[in-house]
Protein backbone atom coordinates (compact mmCIF):
# COMPACT_ATOMS: atom_id res chain seq x y z
CA UNK A 1 0.00 0.00 0.00
CA UNK A 2 1.39 3.39 -0.89
CA UNK A 3 1.73 6.02 1.79
CA UNK A 4 -0.07 8.79 -0.08
CA UNK A 5 -2.90 7.28 -2.10
CA UNK A 6 -5.21 5.57 0.34
CA UNK A 7 -8.63 6.16 1.83
CA UNK A 8 -9.61 5.40 5.41
CA UNK A 9 -12.68 3.18 5.30
CA UNK A 10 -15.11 1.29 7.51
CA UNK A 11 -15.29 -2.44 6.84
CA UNK A 12 -16.52 -5.65 8.45
CA UNK A 13 -14.95 -9.05 7.90
CA UNK A 14 -17.21 -11.51 6.15
CA UNK A 15 -18.20 -14.31 8.52
CA UNK A 16 -17.57 -16.95 5.85
CA UNK A 17 -14.22 -18.62 6.46
CA UNK A 18 -11.50 -17.48 4.03
CA UNK A 19 -13.69 -14.71 2.64
CA UNK A 20 -12.61 -11.06 2.58
CA UNK A 21 -14.07 -7.93 4.11
CA UNK A 22 -17.15 -5.95 3.11
CA UNK A 23 -16.56 -2.28 2.37
CA UNK A 24 -19.10 -0.12 4.20
CA UNK A 25 -18.14 3.54 3.82
CA UNK A 26 -15.35 6.08 3.95
CA UNK A 27 -14.23 6.87 7.50
CA UNK A 28 -12.74 10.32 6.99
CA UNK A 29 -9.22 11.69 6.97
CA UNK A 30 -6.48 10.03 4.92
CA UNK A 31 -3.98 10.69 7.72
CA UNK A 32 -2.88 7.38 9.29
CA UNK A 33 -2.23 9.16 12.61
CA UNK A 34 -5.92 9.97 13.07
CA UNK A 35 -8.73 7.49 13.54
CA UNK A 36 -12.35 8.11 12.69
CA UNK A 37 -14.90 8.16 15.46
CA UNK A 38 -16.68 4.83 15.49
CA UNK A 39 -20.23 5.54 14.44
CA UNK A 40 -22.99 4.21 16.66
CA UNK A 41 -25.28 1.96 14.68
CA UNK A 42 -27.92 -0.71 15.15
CA UNK A 43 -27.22 -4.24 13.99
CA UNK A 44 -27.60 -4.59 10.24
CA UNK A 45 -27.61 -7.31 7.61
CA UNK A 46 -25.36 -7.16 4.56
CA UNK A 47 -24.63 -9.59 1.75
CA UNK A 48 -21.01 -10.33 0.91
CA UNK A 49 -20.28 -9.60 -2.77
CA UNK A 50 -17.72 -12.43 -2.83
CA UNK A 51 -19.62 -15.40 -1.30
CA UNK A 52 -23.17 -14.06 -1.67
CA UNK A 53 -24.18 -14.91 1.91
CA UNK A 54 -26.04 -12.44 4.11
CA UNK A 55 -24.88 -11.99 7.70
CA UNK A 56 -25.80 -9.71 10.59
CA UNK A 57 -23.11 -7.31 11.78
CA UNK A 58 -22.89 -5.31 15.01
CA UNK A 59 -20.62 -2.74 16.71
CA UNK A 60 -17.77 -5.15 17.56
CA UNK A 61 -17.52 -6.21 13.90
CA UNK A 62 -16.61 -2.71 12.66
CA UNK A 63 -12.99 -2.10 11.64
CA UNK A 64 -11.12 0.83 10.15
CA UNK A 65 -8.86 -0.01 7.18
CA UNK A 66 -6.68 2.03 4.84
CA UNK A 67 -7.58 1.04 1.28
CA UNK A 68 -5.73 2.05 -1.86
CA UNK A 69 -8.74 1.73 -4.13
CA UNK A 70 -12.02 1.41 -2.24
CA UNK A 71 -15.24 0.71 -4.11
CA UNK A 72 -17.34 3.69 -5.11
CA UNK A 73 -20.38 4.46 -2.97
CA UNK A 74 -21.27 2.96 0.38
CA UNK A 75 -23.27 0.18 2.01
CA UNK A 76 -26.87 1.40 2.28
CA UNK A 77 -27.65 -1.02 5.11
CA UNK A 78 -24.77 0.39 7.17
CA UNK A 79 -25.86 4.00 6.67
CA UNK A 80 -29.48 3.07 7.45
CA UNK A 81 -28.30 1.38 10.68
CA UNK A 82 -26.46 4.58 11.68
CA UNK A 83 -29.57 6.64 10.97
CA UNK A 84 -31.78 4.29 13.00
CA UNK A 85 -29.43 4.43 15.98
CA UNK A 86 -29.25 8.22 15.72
CA UNK A 87 -33.05 8.51 15.85
CA UNK A 88 -33.27 6.04 18.73
CA UNK A 89 -30.63 7.90 20.76
CA UNK A 90 -32.00 11.41 20.05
Amino acid sequence: MSNANFVRCWVVNCKTKDCKYLYLDRAGSNNRAFHGLHPVFDDFKATCPECGIEYTYSQPDLEEHNLDDPPKGYCKEFRDAIEQASKRLA
